[in-house]
Formats: structure tokens, C-alpha cells, sequence
């Protein structure tokens, strides 16, 4: 397939969707310019080709860079995308890609790339649609389209997965208050807030986004509104290494005794256990 050729086009002829994967990050977009400014732009932006001006597909930030330098043209290569589920599934893919994204925002994409495929390939949702019939040859099918999306994003398939059930599992109004925070970019505590209720999730958030905060991760938070307070250090210390211990296969916790085999045995005997 031929690399599409690469054009300079009018910002006045480009139109911008409404529903974009990404919402504009100001602070970015004048990084951007900067960077642009001094070096140029490194990657086109893609467009759409429609009736006399074009609708932009991949690269919102850098088309808002050159709106800011007050450029009249910019650099485009034209999609091959052909309707619109092919262009959201452009557009996800390079800002995935470009790895720019906090774990929020690629959970989002991710939801946003398998929502695209499976519009595109209905056999992917579950059962298909009624007229498909799910035989083994089917299920191999399946099964590679969906090898083939992970590998153009670089994600194993726990990855994916995990990511498209933190957007899924979040509320709306989670989504917004996690927006900003240091809580958008920690994978692990955005899993475990988006397996709680939207109630419980909204009293999480007001412990973690007051001035000042009352917890400052999500176990912590949890733990308040179950408990009522925060775990000491001691109790953080022994809950670490006990989940440690019972997670161990026999052989290695054989290992961790035989190591600390002579507190074991002063602990025995202080104990009156031998």
C-alpha cells in the first residue's frame, strides 16, 4: 500500500469533531507550539477529505499549535480511513502510540478502540449479532482481531483488558474529579477505585481531593470509611508482609524460613511452642 503523500492545507478548511477520544490539554498544546516553533512539526496531522475542506482525524494538539503560532496552513497527509468508526480507530491508535497519555486517559482510548472494532467486526461483542453463527472457526477469528489490536498499541492482553474495565467501572463524575490529579495517571489505584460502587467511589474522591486531603491513596481512603481511621505504620508494615507471606508457593516460603530460621526458633521457644 502506498505511504499517502504529505500536504500543506488551509487550518480555515479543517473542521474538528465534536466527540473527540481527547480533550485539548492547554498547557500541551503551548509546549507544543514552542517545540514547533523551534523545530518544526515532526508529525503530519490526518484529515478526512470532505466535499471542499477537510475533518480532522489524528493530531487535535498540533493543529492547536499552529492555531497559536497563527499559522494558515499545516502539514497533512490524507487518511484512507473510510467512515467514521475507522477514523476513531485511527485517531485512538496514534495518540496510544504516541504515549502521551496518563493511565485515565489510556483507559479511555483503549474503551474507546475496542468499541470501534467491535462496531467494525459485530462477531467481536458478545455472541455477535443474531445471525452469526459462533463456531470454532469464528472464535480463531475473533481471537485474532484481537491479537491484532494488541499488538498496534504494545499491550499485553491483561493490559487491555484492565484498562477498558477502569473506564467502564468509573463513574462519570469519578471520571471528572480524577481529571488533573495524581490520582489520572496510578494504574493501580484507579483499578481499585472503578471496582467500587459510584457512591463509594464519590466518598473516596472527597477524601482524596479535600483541602487537605484525609488519605492520600486509595487503600487509605477505603480503609477510613470502613474503619473509620488510617492504619498505623506498624499495621501498613504488617498487612505488607503478610500479603507477601500468603502469597508465597511452599517452596519459596521454605526459603523466607530458612533464612529467619533462627528468629523462627527463638520465637518458638519464647512462645513455649517447643
Amino acid at each position: 500500500m502506498n505511504t499517502p503523500s504529505i500536504e500543506n492545507i488551509k487550518i480555515a478548511n479543517i473542521s474538528i469533531p465534536q466527540d473527540r477520544a481527547r480533550e485539548l490539554n492547554d498547557n500541551w498544546v503551548e509546549a507544543l507550539a514552542g517545540m514547533i516553533e523551534q523545530s518544526g512539526l515532526i508529525n503530519a496531522i490526518s484529515v478526512i477529505k470532505t466535499g471542499e475542506g477537510y475533518q480532522l482525524v489524528s493530531g487535535h494538539h498540533r493543529l492547536a499549535a499552529f492555531i497559536t503560532l497563527e499559522r494558515e496552513e499545516i502539514p497533512a497527509r490524507l487518511s484512507q480511513a473510510t467512515n467514521a468508526n475507522e477514523a476513531r480507530l485511527e485517531e485512538v491508535i496514534e495518540n496510544i502510540g504516541r504515549n502521551e497519555l496518563n493511565a485515565l486517559d489510556r483507559a479511555q482510548h483503549l474503551f474507546e478502540l475496542d468499541t470501534a472494532y467491535k462496531a467494525m467486526h459485530p462477531e467481536l461483542n458478545k455472541g455477535g449479532d443474531k445471525q452469526t453463527n459462533i463456531t470454532d472457526e469464528n472464535r480463531s477469528a475473533i481471537f485474532a482481531l484481537r491479537s491484532e489490536i494488541l499488538e498496534q498499541v504494545g499491550l499485553s492482553r491483561r493490559s487491555f483488558f484492565n484498562a477498558i474495565a477502569i473506564w467502564k467501572g468509573l463513574s462519570e463524575a469519578s471520571k471528572a474529579n480524577i481529571q488533573g490529579t495524581w490520582l489520572a495517571d496510578h494504574q493501580a489505584g484507579l483499578q481499585q477505585l472503578a471496582s467500587e460502587k459510584p457512591a463509594k467511589q464519590k466518598q473516596v474522591c472527597n477524601l482524596l481531593f479535600s483541602t487537605p486531603p484525609k488519605a492520600t491513596n486509595v487503600t487509605d481512603a477505603l480503609t477510613l470509611l470502613e474503619v473509620g481511621r488510617l492504619p498505623t505504620h506498624f499495621e501498613k508494615k504488617y498487612q505488607s508482609i503478610n500479603k507477601a507471606l500468603t502469597s508465597l508457593k511452599d517452596e519459596e516460603l521454605d526459603n523466607v524460613f530458612g533464612v529467619h530460621e533462627a528468629k523462627i526458633m527463638d520465637w518458638l521457644k519464647r512462645t513455649n511452642r517447643v
